[in-house]
């Protein structure tokens, strides 16, 4: 595998395995062996997906030498992800499909989904560590009330859900049980943050919850997509998704895209645009796309402060896939209590995975915490959109219309900034 530093630049992916389409996966599996010499292993297929995750046993040591003789010959300033050897597979197959059959078949990486804030994978959208939130009970959260929102279901994927009271009794996940655990991890806190911020905006909503990340926030694009497309028919009518990916290629991971094309257009899908270390310029100077943000059908959502202000880590407002702006600086929601490992920024990279030793703790005792990141802006958006729903008589796309005219400009440019804000008025966080 890539080191942290490769896939904070590129993006990643297992590096010996491949989807393709279940229609077409006699013929790919035919050239597959021909082309590695040897049979490759189909692990698993979805029919729901219409896609199957095969393993290419030995593809490493076949082909190690050919990418290693072309990145060698390549030119010192060609800012372009280095050839891997699944690379040469899928480019040579191409060939052969194109020149046999006439047609390009339906095949891409598996690509690894982390933590967004540093390394931009798929996993968690968020910048940093949540900081605790000491509030007096003035400055808290008010009590939930049912409306608006009411009758309105948001699907969320995300991490675990972990208990915490102001959210309790308001979503829908499977059950999720880590008592007798060690201390968790600052990313499993990460949906109990996200729901709140849906919540703050459409207290009667309910949230359908599905797990699709991992404690540290990570996951393949695989397994994510073969959770989305539970979402179609589910009943709801906005998707959240706190979460994304960088690509090598800067192409769309084929399995998030397949999933969220079967989840269908009545589903507003909300993402976070990504949250951007400086400078992140593919080989044109524009920003990457994020995924699933950049992609058509979704709404991709950058961050501002509380002034209007772009945040630095959000993606520019001039970037041509963002579709609007919402509050994501310092936003304050429901966290975790009691002891929470966080990585200590002296000792090792800031995004998973960690080592004991590269970790440290932070005390949360108010079950609220001050977070900052586009996932929180995108949250935030789906549940405005949610407090405009009214099942049956106004949907999530015509709320998303209607919020959407009525928003200003964010400072400086044309991206809409969405009103809607957390309701603690501002951060009063300590690291203590």
């Amino acid at each position: 595998m890539t080191n942290w530093d490769d896939l904070k630049q590129y993006g990643a992916f297992e590096p010996s395995e491949m989807l393709i389409a279940i229609s077409q996966k006699r013929v790919i599996l035919q050239e597959l062996t021909s082309l590695l010499g040897g049979e490759p292993e189909l692990a698993e297929t979805d029919a729901v997906l219409g896609l199957a995750l095969v393993k290419l046993n030995g593809l490493e040591s076949k082909f190690e030498r050919d990418a290693a003789q072309h990145n060698a010959s390549r030119n010192t300033k060609d800012q372009r992800a280095p050839i891997q050897p699944i690379d040469i597979v899928l480019r040579e197959l191409r060939n052969r499909f194109k020149n046999t059959y006439e047609f390009l078949p339906t095949i891409g990486k598996n690509r690894t989904l982390a933590q967004v804030g540093d390394l931009h994978n798929i996993g968690v959208g968020s910048d940093g560590v949540p900081v605790p939130y000491h509030a007096s009970a003035e400055r808290g959260l008010p009590p939930r009330k049912s409306f608006p929102g009411m009758g309105v279901e948001v699907g969320v994927a995300d991490t675990a859900i972990l208990p915490n009271p102001w959210i309790d009794g308001a979503y829908r996940a499977a059950p999720y049980d880590r008592s007798g655990r060690r201390p968790a991890l600052f990313t499993e806190g990460h949906a109990a943050f996200v729901c709140g911020l849906i919540l703050q905006q459409a207290p009667g909503c309910t949230i359908v919850a599905r797990r699709v990340l991992d404690d540290e926030g990570q996951a393949t694009a695989w397994s994510v997509a073969q959770e989305l497309v539970h979402f179609a028919g589910s009943g709801i009518s906005v998707l959240n998704l706190s979460l994304g990916c960088f690509t090598d290629d800067n192409e769309a991971p084929l399995a998030l895209a397949t999933a969220l094309d079967r989840i269908g257009p009545e589903i507003v899908v909300i993402a976070a645009a990504g949250n951007y270390d400086r400078p992140h310029a593919g080989p044109d100077d524009a920003v990457r796309p994020m995924w699933p943000a950049a992609l058509e059908e979704v709404l991709a959502i950058g961050a501002v402060d509380r002034d209007g202000n772009a945040c630095s880590w959000s993606p520019p407002l001039t970037t041509p896939w963002l579709d609007a702006v919402a509050v994501g600086d310092e936003v304050v929601s429901t966290y975790l209590t009691g002891e929470v490992r966080v990585p200590d920024s002296q000792a090792g990279p800031p995004s998973a995975p960690w080592t004991s030793a590269q970790l440290t703790s932070l005390h949360y005792t108010t079950e609220l915490a001050s977070w900052s990141g586009t996932s929180f802006a995108a949250a935030t958006v789906s549940g405005a959109v949610a407090a405009r729903t009214v099942p049956g008589v106004y949907s999530a796309r015509a709320a998303w219309d209607a919020l959407r005219s009525e928003s200003s400009p964010a400072k400086g440019s044309e991206v809409p900034q969405i009103g809607c804000r957390p309701l603690v008025a501002r951060a009063n966080a300590s690291a203590g």
